[in-house]
């Protein structure tokens, strides 16, 4: 399934690793409530190479990309198979400053 997005926020999740820090990215899709509260949801992406995306995204960076939809299987502790759906942008333009986090990763409560 092809992914049109304008204006969409990249939120980032830094992680830290056996070696090193690494970067998870999320995109999100927002619903009203009845009661005039948004609920989120949030998808990962993965960026690539042909995006010519910064090696580190800004919280919170705004973007216009088209891409597609696919899933990332990966083996939990457990041994279980866990089929996640993901976003793969293929061509983006970034907007704004991305040396300069949007929004601080403390004040945005990411699920992923």
């Amino acid at each position: 399934m092809d992914v049109f997005a304008k204006n969409a926020k990249i939120w980032r999740k830094d992680i830290e690793g056996r070696n090193g820090t690494f970067h998870k990215y999320s995109v999100s899709v927002s619903k009203k409530n009845e009661d005039g509260k948004y609920v989120n949801a949030y998808i990962p992406v993965v960026f690539s190479k042909r995006a010519n995306a910064p090696e580190v995204i800004s919280n919170g960076t705004e973007c216009d990309f088209t891409g597609f939809m696919s899933v990332e299987y990966y083996t939990d502790k457990e041994g279980r198979t866990v089929t996640t759906p993901q976003v793969v942008i293929m061509e983006a333009t970034f907007y704004g400053d991305n040396n300069t986090d949007n929004f601080a990763a403390a004040e945005v409560d990411i699920p992923f």
